[in-house]
């Protein structure tokens, strides 16, 4: 399966600059609703996004839903293989910011730019 094309000019995949932002600057608030969590971030100007916990795909099996996700930032990360990139994984009681190999299913959560 093929990744998804962003076809509109005011989206973007936020960097690891950008997420590193969120998980310091920003409060965290886990909701449990019925097994499908999700965190809502509340930057200091009021503004919210939401990151549904929906799991990822690693190798066969879909796994997480509702307890945690990975999300794919735009950044690479440059090793001889060029076979990572830099996601953040969160679950109810953390956030952390670390890379993974491009062959693993992860989310994307498109922003404004």
């Amino acid at each position: 399966m093929a990744a998804p094309v962003i076809t509109d000019p005011k989206l973007v995949i936020p960097t690891k600059e950008d997420f590193e932002e969120l998980i310091n600057e920003c409060q965290w608030e886990w909701v449990a609703n019925d097994g499908d969590g999700y965190f809502v971030v509340t930057g200091g100007n009021g503004n919210q996004i939401i990151f549904p916990a929906s799991g990822y795909f690693n190798e066969s099996s879909l796994l997480g839903i509702g307890t945690g996700a990975f999300y794919w930032t735009s950044t690479s990360v440059v090793d001889a293989n060029c076979d990572k990139a830099v996601t953040v994984y969160f679950q109810s009681s953390y956030q952390i910011v670390n890379e993974q190999n491009r062959g693993f299913g992860m989310n994307i959560r498109p922003v404004l730019k």
